[in-house]
């Protein structure tokens, strides 16, 4: 499978950004290709069909490891090879009785392995095992007591940062200034853009939709970059319910423009559907201690009580 997948590699020659020279870089076959491989393997395949399906993933899925290490440049441009001998029993094809693992080679035909004689217990989810001349590999997926399902935080969203606080971990700030210079750099050439525009309304019309498709682009990917991070840091997070329409000023040009710079409710959206997440009102959040409830009048701006969220 592997030398069938290498022989519908294209490879294409493209620049390399900012410099005057050039790379070749692979591409893998899409899944049509895969489709016709295990219609082919399939015909003279006498076993139940889940083993060509297990072992066509394990051959894309090595591939795609070799492709993206070749990228990187830890790799060449040689066939990848796999040295010993291994198969990969998919969730489908095994049932664990006892101390038995009973693997399907065919309808109401399996194969018995015994597991008497291992040295740990079996008490969370069993995975794919791995197969080999001499050994079964058992991974076992189980739900750790201190995971960071345990550890909480709450956010104040800032112009340059947001600073949170965790009460596991304590105080907590993801910098939030490369993507503000990213819309301060696109604002730029809209502006200049613009001027064009007065001239040639076609290429500027062409030239506004080409900048701000790039932008959204590149701005959800360094939102997902500082999403990901946050929820490496704890499972649920908390977040003040801001509208920055209420928050625009009458006469205050340039606040408003720089709070419509902001992607503080991006943020929040993407967080949604990758942790647990609260909102709570951002009146006094930044003024209310959370133990006790007393309210510092003093305080202007603080985020001193941003453990609220939490």
């Amino acid at each position: 499978m592997l030398s069938d997948i290498w022989g519908q590699v294209v490879w294409t020659e493209k620049k390399i950004k900012g410099k005057n020279q050039y790379r070749i870089l692979p591409t893998i076959p899409e899944y049509s290709f895969k489709k016709v491989m295990r219609n082919t393997y399939l015909q003279q395949w006498n076993y139940t069909r889940h083993w060509i399906d297990s072992a066509l993933k394990t051959a894309f899925s090595i591939i795609k490891s070799w492709k993206k290490n070749y990228v990187n440049g830890s790799r060449t441009r040689t066939h990848p090879v796999v040295k010993r001998f291994f198969a990969r029993v998919k969730q489908t094809q095994l049932k664990l009785e006892g101390e038995q693992l009973r693997i399907s080679i065919n309808p109401r035909e399996f194969v018995y392995i015994d597991l008497s004689k291992r040295y740990f217990s079996i008490e969370g989810l069993l995975g794919e095992p791995v197969i080999t001349t001499t050994h079964i590999h058992l991974p076992i997926y189980h739900h750790h007591p201190q995971s960071k399902q345990e550890i909480k935080s709450g956010w104040d969203a800032n112009k340059y940062s947001l600073d949170g606080f965790s009460p596991q971990l304590g105080w907590i700030r993801i910098d939030l200034k490369p993507l503000h210079t990213l819309h301060t750099t696109y604002d730029n050439k809209r502006r200049r853009i613009n001027k064009l525009a007065s001239k040639k309304k076609r290429l500027g019309k062409k030239l506004r939709k080409k900048y701000s498709h790039r932008e959204r682009n590149r701005v959800d990917q360094l939102l997902h970059q500082l999403t990901n991070e946050m929820v490496r840091i704890a499972d649920m997070h908390g977040f003040e319910d801001l509208d920055k329409l209420r928050m625009m000023k009458k006469r205050r040009r340039r606040w408003n423009r720089e709070l419509s710079k902001t992607s503080w409710r991006k943020i929040m959206s993407q967080m949604e559907y990758k942790s647990c997440t609260n909102y709570v009102l951002p009146y006094y959040t930044s003024k209310k201690c959370s133990r006790c409830g007393w309210l510092h009048k003093d305080l202007k701006g603080s985020c001193s009580s941003v453990r609220n969220a939490v």
